[in-house]
């Protein structure tokens, strides 16, 4: 047994960190700034010192990116974290990099029954596929097969990144405002904080008289007082959200169960309205019946990232 250090970069604000015994979930992250890579540097060993620099035996990393040739490129962060420039900064040989959206996923058998709420759905098969949707800075899913062995295999996947689809008149308006601003419009581009602001500055441009907040918590509390845009903002947002739900399980044959998790589904606690989801996740035809039963859970639980993380160590 030993020390291993767990951290998350997927906020490009902030830095989550925490220290624990290994196979152990941590109680507590600590929150510092990640800006730049000095900052980065300077939070890691202003963490460790604050424990006293305990001896560690390994350690973690998630982030939102992809590791190439040994570095892991953060799009939302501007800056490269190598292998060896990690192993250098704690002192320890043994080190794990992993997609954040990943790390989520392995998070989910550690979960205890008070991390979850289940928003719809029916049973579910926990020897079947599940899937993980994860919102914040992006939109991630991966994927969760049971071996029958007590173990899971997670699947990392793209699929935030497949295209935005519409059903109306207001939807394609949606899209033609996303799509003059990036071209391309993926589902994450909706269904994410950046989507929630764009989603909102968009309705106001149909109601020229609102005045457009710029942050996805200023649009939550304006919901939350009854602004009627800010409140269509967040319905837009939860049924792209049921979109990209349903599609990812059909996609999946994900009869173990859907998870939502992330940063957006924190924010707009208690806004979305979980029967008008269940509607549109289970609209899909011939196959109404079939997504209906699929079980959809919203994970509560905090910095999920590094509960994953602990289980590299079990």
């Amino acid at each position: 047994m030993g020390l291993v250090l767990l951290a998350d970069v997927s906020n490009s604000a902030h830095l989550k960190l925490a220290l624990v015994e290994q196979g152990q979930r941590h109680d507590e992250a600590s929150y510092y700034p990640c800006r730049s890579l000095h900052q980065f540097r300077q939070s890691v060993t202003e963490f460790m010192t604050g424990h006293g620099d305990p001896a560690i035996v390994a350690t973690a990393l998630s982030a939102g990116g992809w590791e190439i040739d040994g570095g892991l490129t953060m799009p939302n962060h501007g800056y490269l974290l190598t292998r060896d420039y990690l192993r250098d900064l704690v002192g320890v040989q043994r080190l794990h990099i992993v997609n954040d959206c990943v790390a989520k996923a392995m998070a989910v058998r550690r979960l205890k029954n008070a991390d979850l709420e289940k928003v719809c759905g029916g049973v579910g098969d926990p020897d079947q596929i599940s899937v993980l949707i994860g919102t914040g800075r992006g939109l991630g899913t991966a994927g969760m097969v049971p071996d029958h062995l007590g173990e899971t295999l997670i699947l990392p996947c793209e699929g935030g990144h497949s295209d935005l689809p519409v059903r109306n008149e207001l939807e394609l308006k949606i899209y033609r405002h996303l799509e003059r601003k990036y071209g391309h419009v993926s589902r994450e581009r909706a269904v994410s904080l950046t989507g929630l602001v764009d989603i909102h500055n968009c309705l106001s441009d149909i109601n020229p008289d609102d005045i457009s907040p710029t942050t996805p918590f200023a649009i939550a509390l304006l919901a939350r007082q009854g602004d009627p845009t800010a409140l269509a903002a967040v319905r837009l947002c939860q049924t792209f959200l049921a979109d990209a739900t349903s599609d990812a399980a059909l996609m999946a044959g994900a009869r173990g169960g859907v998870y939502l998790a992330g940063e957006l589904i924190h924010i707009v606690e208690g806004l979305f309205t979980w029967t008008e989801f269940a509607d549109r996740v289970a609209d899909k035809g011939r196959l109404h019946g079939y997504v209906k039963d699929i079980p959809i859970y919203v994970i509560k639980a905090r910095d999920i990232e590094l509960i994953g993380l602990s289980t590299l160590f079990q």
